[in-house]
């Protein structure tokens, strides 16, 4: 069983104790790297990249209101700085929560959001969403008997028409639907909607379809739906569940082994 809970950004990616979709994702890569970074912590986690930083950015503005800031918003308390590391000192003092960014890719962002309210499709699952950016934790039972701890921040989920429909947004630069599923393949979306399937199954809410919701950074930001085919979501889920039996017997016998 699982449950929905209160949990701020900073907490989500401070615990460690529960294996969220990239820690398991990273596990399944490079077992050596996911425990210097969450076991040992002799690494650090690196810094996000610009596209993450954009893509933090549409997620906040859109599915929350949440502005970045950055100059292009009229209305942030004082003049914001063009360049995203005056930006960064520019929140840090006034005690802002959005997203610092550069002016250029400030109305990058505005530009993306609007796209995504013009489409019907989008407009409907914000629409009827009935949860939000909200977090689940749950107990994952695995392939030796032991269960493992888990975490999911989803992102929205919308029922419509009798339907529960898991939504993951993703911003992407590839201007058409076919280049789009490159990056599906590439940094294994497949996987991450598994394990935020699997958090909605733990609340008693599997979802009737899983949807990645995709953005594109290159104007005119088309909008593409992707439904996996059923043997792709199977594969994806049976791998993630591997991956979390083969963490199962890391922590029943050790990390050093």
């Amino acid at each position: 069983m699982g449950e929905w809970v209160e949990m701020s950004d900073e907490d989500y990616f401070a615990d460690t104790s529960m294996i969220s979709s990239s820690m398991l994702k990273l596990y399944r890569e490079d077992r050596d790297e996911f425990v210097a970074r969450f076991i040992t912590k002799t690494v650090k986690q690196p810094a996000p990249s610009s596209s993450m930083r954009l893509g933090t950015a549409v997620h906040g503005l859109w599915l929350e209101d949440i502005k970045p800031v950055t100059a292009a918003y009229i209305g942030t308390p004082g003049p914001c700085p063009e360049d995203l590391r005056g930006a960064r000192k520019f929140a840090k003092a006034n005690g802002l929560s959005g997203q610092p960014l550069s002016l250029k890719d400030g109305w990058l962002c505005r530009d993306m959001v609007d796209a995504l309210e013009a489409d019907k499709e989008a407009s409907d699952y914000l629409t009827y969403a009935t949860h939000i950016e909200q977090v689940v934790q749950w107990e994952a039972e695995t392939d030796y008997g032991l269960e493992v701890a888990c975490k999911a921040k989803i992102d929205l989920v919308a029922k419509i028409g009798g339907e529960i429909i898991l939504v993951d947004l993703k911003t992407t630069r590839h201007p058409t639907e076919t280049a789009f599923h490159d990056s599906v393949h590439q940094y294994g979306y497949a996987f991450s909607l598994a394990h935020y399937a699997a958090a909605l199954g733990a609340v008693g809410m599997a979802p009737t379809r899983s949807v990645i919701l995709a953005v594109c950074s290159k104007p005119p930001h088309r909008i593409f739906t992707i439904e996996l085919e059923d043997k792709v979501f199977d594969f994806a889920s049976r791998t993630n569940r591997l991956g979390l039996s083969k963490i199962a017997e890391d922590l029943f016998y050790g990390w050093s082994r």
